[in-house]
């Protein structure tokens, strides 16, 4: 099925005017991929010779632990991919759209 968003752009949905898990999916993932840009952008401003293997563990580098704005830009990342996974969880139990009455 699909409709419209507020833009008028067509989008594809599932239940009702409820957004198919494969879109759901696909933002997820932009979301992240943003935001991992975002994260590596700051990062290189701190130290340029860190490399995405060291922003695994950021708290190895002082330069990084310290920074806020560094901080905050991987805490967003962090609740991102928590949200991904929450949603990947709910589409295995096929219960991430409940229907009210």
């Amino acid at each position: 099925m699909t409709g419209t968003d507020d833009d008028g752009a067509q989008t594809k949905t599932g239940h009702g005017n409820h957004p198919t898990g494969e879109l759901v999916r696909q933002v997820m993932a932009e979301l992240i991929a943003q935001q991992q840009a975002k994260v590596t952008a700051c990062a290189a401003r701190i130290d340029p010779r860190l490399t995405a293997d060291d922003l695994l563990q950021p708290h190895d580098f002082p330069a990084l632990a310290r920074d806020p704005a560094f901080n905050y830009e991987d805490g967003v990342l962090a609740g991102l991919r928590s949200a991904g996974a929450a949603l990947r969880a709910a589409f295995a139990r096929g219960s991430w759209i409940t229907e009210r009455p």
